[in-house]
Parts: structure tokens; C-alpha cells; sequence
């Protein structure tokens, strides 16, 4: 998509400017922007309609349509809602995978300590440094690997 010589993407991209710089933020408010209504989007459902139209159309979520759109999320569980919504959005028959639920031990470390670690609560964590406990997939869903959980193994 060329956007060169776009006013509403060169304001756009000027005020994404003022507030890296700082310069948005209201006078009084540690880290507020303002953000015009035509920016705000009433639920999920409607911001997925708006970046991903042809979503829930069979064979219409191709690769173009979900490499050329994104959308982004500062937090774990509004990931994990985007990512629920959409997979169910889309055509087909989800896989679930699940993470192991129990924890090994080395000798040596006490089993009342370590109790309260159940598969329920290892479950519910929620954290950048460990994978989910459920991983839900559909064919032909991009799936993006953030890190490499393995650096020793290259």
C-alpha cells in the first residue's frame, strides 16, 4: 500500500511522532493521549471486522490478507482474546494442543515447598517467558514464534 503524499496518513504519522516525543500528552497527566473518535473502534468484533473484513468468507483469509494487516496489543490477555476471537472466526476445525502440567524436580527438593505447583495453577499462568498451557491452531492460521524457547539448540 503506497501512502506517500496521503495527508490524513502524513498527520497520522506526525502525530505518532508527537507522541514518541512526548509532545501528546495532556498538561497534568503523567501518560495520557487523546485519541480522535474516529480512532476508537467499540469492541474486538468490530476492530477485526476492520482490519480483517474478508475474515469469516471461506478461502478469502489468505496469506496477503493476514501478512499485510496487523494488529497490535501491549497485553498478554488482550492477546489472547484477539487471538480466540479470530480463531473463531475462521473456517475450519481448531486444534488444541496442551503444554505439559506437571513440574520434575531435582533431588533434593522438598514436595511441600513445590504443593501448591498443581497443573491448575500452572495452567493459569499468563507470562512472556513461559509458553501457554493451550496452543489453538487452524490450518492455514499464521502462527508466530516471538523467541527462541531452545537457544542452545540453535
Amino acid at each position: 500500500m503506497q501512502l506517500q503524499g496521503d495527508p490524513e496518513a502524513e498527520e497520522f504519522a506526525h502525530w505518532l511522532l508527537e507522541i514518541g516525543e512526548g509532545a501528546a500528552i495532556q498538561d497534568g497527566f503523567e501518560a495520557s493521549i487523546t485519541f480522535s473518535r474516529e480512532m476508537l473502534v467499540p469492541s474486538w468484533d468490530a476492530l477485526i471486522a476492520a482490519i480483517y473484513a474478508n475474515l469469516a468468507t471461506p478461502g478469502q483469509a489468505t496469506d496477503d490478507l493476514l501478512q499485510n494487516a496487523t494488529i497490535l496489543a501491549s497485553q498478554h490477555d488482550d492477546v489472547n482474546v484477539l487471538n480466540d476471537k479470530m480463531l473463531n472466526i475462521l473456517p475450519g476445525n481448531m486444534e488444541i494442543i496442551h503444554s505439559t502440567d506437571k513440574l520434575q524436580f531435582e533431588a533434593g527438593i522438598d514436595d511441600e515447598e513445590t504443593k501448591h505447583l498443581t497443573p491448575e495453577f500452572l495452567g493459569s499462568l499468563i507470562s512472556s517467558s513461559i509458553p501457554m498451557a493451550e496452543l489453538k491452531l487452524k490450518l492455514g492460521c499464521p502462527v508466530m514464534i516471538m523467541h527462541n524457547l531452545a537457544p542452545a539448540n540453535g
